[in-house]
């Protein structure tokens, strides 16, 4: 058992930025925002994306086609500054800019990636090969879903629902 007779010595450094603000929501009403953040911080995933970063990531919105070298150079940098976020990986990143321009961009999951590759999803620790992995998912995605005749919109959640379905196990 841990004794701690110092409260000098004592530091607790844990998400000190989020750690100070939950600190401090028992005088007020907490929201639903409230109790996602103090679930973000009990499971240690609580990512830290920058101002800037943000504002960038919402110029996504507009972007119609990836291959149009602007908005390519565009997504590749907002992804990269993503992936440098603590908290944030690939898989994560993906969602954010799914959410933020479906049409354009998907999640990258281990049960899509099966759909699409018939083998295991296995994430780089290199940013680099991260944004080539994702950016080459996507094109093989989006042929998947021509072939299939599923709108890309849907891609991430009808091919999930399809390996489910299928009983695909992940981590076999």
């Amino acid at each position: 058992m841990l004794i701690i007779n110092d409260m000098k010595k004592f530091e607790f450094n844990y998400e000190p930025e989020l750690t100070g603000y939950l600190d401090n929501i028992g005088t007020k009403d907490i929201s639903d925002v409230d109790i996602l953040k103090i679930t973000l911080w009990k499971v240690a995933r609580y990512p830290h994306v920058p101002l800037e970063t943000l504002s960038l990531f919402n110029e996504l919105r507009g972007i119609k086609d990836i291959n149009r070298t602007n908005d390519r150079k565009k997504a590749e940098e907002v992804l990269k500054l993503l992936l440098q976020c603590k908290g944030v990986r690939l898989p994560m990143a993906s969602t954010y800019l799914r959410f933020r321009n479906p049409n354009v961009f998907q999640i990258i999951d281990r049960h899509v990636w099966y759909q699409v590759y018939g083998d295991e999803y296995v994430e780089s620790n290199k940013v680099d090969e991260q944004i080539t992995k994702y950016f080459k998912y996507l094109e093989d995605l989006r042929i998947r879903c021509d072939k299939d005749g599923i709108k890309f919109f849907d891609a991430d959640r009808y091919y999930y629902l399809k390996d489910k379905e299928e009983g695909h196990k992940i981590g076999k």
